[in-house]
């Protein structure tokens, strides 16, 4: 496919259905029939030769490539009223724009004051902030989709994709335990803590039997 063959006004119904989450709301909203742009969608489906939604009950659910289509349609629409508002003496210096990935290990507290010094240099700056394991957003990293990614580790050495990794901080790590315990193992620390009872953070959720 090439760039002439896309049809931005199908892609600007993609784009609304895709925020409203259903259908309904969008034809509302449009003052369209819900056949009108549901057929206007599975035009562009076929087109980029991929699927854009699957259906979750009554709601809309994007996949893979919808969630693609539709960050770059947001851009692609921003990007055309801010053209508008230019021409109509509305406009003013073009904002700029920061993608950032923070790992869900990464406390926020911590991420807020790495990115905060950003937002004082540049008041205009449009940030948009995706959380996720650090694979995930490595790789989101590696499509151009992410412009930096904030980690609590480096990136590995395994990567497929050329990755540099710089140090921005560091922090002290706490135990906590009861009275006993931290009693116990304060000798002969941190060897102690070998084998002593630990609660984690999990990246899914466990049920504990009985």
């Amino acid at each position: 496919m090439t760039l002439a063959h896309l049809n931005y006004h199908h892609l600007r119904l993609f784009w609304e259905v895709a925020r409203s989450g259903s259908l309904r709301s969008a034809a509302a909203r449009l003052h369209l029939s819900q056949p009108t742009i549901s057929a206007q969608i599975k035009s562009l489906e076929r087109s980029l030769e991929e699927p854009l939604f699957e259906r979750s009950g009554r709601r809309m659910k994007l996949t893979a490539s919808g969630q693609l289509v539709m960050e770059c349609a947001g851009q692609i629409f921003s990007l055309g009223t801010e053209m508008m508002r230019s021409l109509h003496g509305q406009g003013g210096t073009r904002s700029l724009r920061l993608n950032i990935g923070i790992t869900d290990s990464l406390p926020k507290l911590v991420a807020w004051r790495l990115i905060r010094p950003a937002m004082k240099a540049f008041p205009n700056l449009q940030l948009s902030c995706a959380e996720g394991n650090a694979q995930e957003l490595l790789g989101q990293l590696a499509s151009g989709r992410l412009d930096v990614v904030l980690s609590d580790e480096a990136a590995p050495s395994s990567l497929p994709v050329k990755a540099f990794s710089h140090l921005l901080g560091e922090s002290p790590v706490v135990f906590c335990a009861v009275p006993s315990l931290a009693k116990k193992l304060s000798k002969n620390f941190p060897a102690s803590l070998k084998d002593a009872p630990t609660l984690l953070p999990a990246s899914q959720p466990h049920s504990l039997a009985a």
